[in-house]
């Protein structure tokens, strides 16, 4: 039972990690008005401390895992942040429960990991 629950913690980990990085990129694909390559700029700039964890993430290493975990509270700062705009209230509570589900299953799977070893 615990192979399973150390499994479905570490996918979805894996879903909400790669629902941010796709939200991240939609907003700024879709909503910002300038240009095409200020938008891809915009959106690596963003996205670009995630993705120092995608390696880490997929092999369950430790150390990764943990600085992911603290990265997404930084997201979730983010997230509440524009959920309290108006124009981007929408955006903001999807990276807060997408930010809140990657923390939570990311600290779910840091401690199952260290009951298995």
């Amino acid at each position: 039972m615990q192979i399973f629950h150390v499994k479905s913690a570490h996918a979805c980990s894996i879903v909400s990690y790669y629902s941010l990085l796709l939200l991240f990129l939609a907003f700024n694909i879709y909503n910002l008005q300038t240009n095409l390559l200020i938008r891809f700029i915009i959106a690596g700039i963003q996205i670009s401390p995630l993705l120092l964890f995608v390696k880490g993430l997929h092999i369950s290493h430790p150390r990764a895992l943990i600085w992911l975990c603290f990265l997404s509270l930084i997201y979730f700062t983010q997230g509440v942040m524009n959920a309290l705009s108006d124009i981007h209230s929408l955006f903001g509570w999807g990276v807060i429960i997408v930010s809140t589900l990657l923390f939570t299953s990311l600290a779910v799977s840091i401690k199952s990991n260290d009951r298995k070893s």
